[in-house]
């Protein structure tokens, strides 16, 4: 072969390797797909999506090539609806700033949290048993595709209430003030947890407190999902005694909390 004909070969080659590169770069774009092309051993794969594309979900597939790492990833995890797992690794890594103690069952779910209980594919749910003086809760759920945000939307409404009795009798109002509201695809969690704090002391120490545990909330869930962005919204308080959700009143006029509810 001589080699002119050598050359216009190889340029074609070349040619075609950098239409197919192109090709594949650009469908993740108009397909939404996600693929890796292994094209030499010992070299990093080529990804359909840059990792900047990635970022903006939460997921990677290369780290720093100049470091020796080795990267150990498992299929049919967390998204697979391991909502008990996730709320077993909360309780393990979290100590004693979990102090939830009794399981929630359905009832809980679709009465108090108004919960659809047909866009949630999979559930878990804790709460204080001592709920009338410790508002501590952990609900965790895998909804369907397009429900994150109604879930979502509901647990707010139930916080809200608790929000509501802990500021009518500051009963760890600074923990409750600290509470998480994640979305991470189709998982949504309300978690208000953290070891209890001194009442007695001033709200600004409480305040502190109650901030250092939420980081460690913080820090677990980042752990499992890569990221830990807190949607709650704080309503102002209205002035009234209970924000509209409730009377606490008895048939004596008495205002007090039922311990032990």
């Amino acid at each position: 072969m001589k080699k002119r004909d050598l050359l216009i070969l190889l340029i074609a080659v070349v040619i075609a390797l950098a239409v197919s590169v192109s090709v594949f770069a650009s469908s993740a774009l108009t397909t939404g797909s996600w693929g890796l092309s292994f094209r030499q051993e010992g070299a990093p794969p080529i990804g359909n999506a840059g990792k900047d594309q990635l970022r903006q979900y939460q997921a990677a597939y290369i780290g720093n090539t100049n470091e020796k790492v080795l990267y150990l990833t498992f299929d049919a995890g967390y998204e697979n609806g391991c909502t008990a797992k996730i709320l077993d690794t909360l309780k393990e890594k979290l100590g004693d700033s979990f102090d939830c103690d009794v399981t929630e069952d359905e009832t809980r779910m679709s009465g108090y949290w108004g919960l659809d209980m047909t866009q949630v594919e999979s559930w878990a749910s804790m709460s204080n048993s001592n709920s009338a003086i410790n508002p501590s809760a952990a609900v965790i759920l895998k909804v369907k595709d397009g429900c994150a945000q109604d879930a979502a939307a509901l647990l707010q409404t139930g916080y809200e209430q608790i929000l509501s009795y802990s500021r009518m009798y500051n009963m760890d109002l600074q923990k409750v003030l600290q509470a998480r509201l994640f979305v991470n695809g189709n998982y949504v969690a309300l978690l208000i947890l953290g070891a209890q704090g001194d009442w007695e002391a001033s709200d600004e120490v409480q305040a502190k407190f109650a901030a250092e545990e939420a980081a460690k909330v913080d820090e677990v869930w980042r752990g499992i999902f890569g990221s830990a962005d807190n949607g709650i919204t704080i309503p102002e308080e209205d002035g009234s005694n209970n924000g509209g959700f409730f009377d606490m009143t008895d048939d004596e006029g008495n205002n007090d909390p039922v311990l032990g509810g």
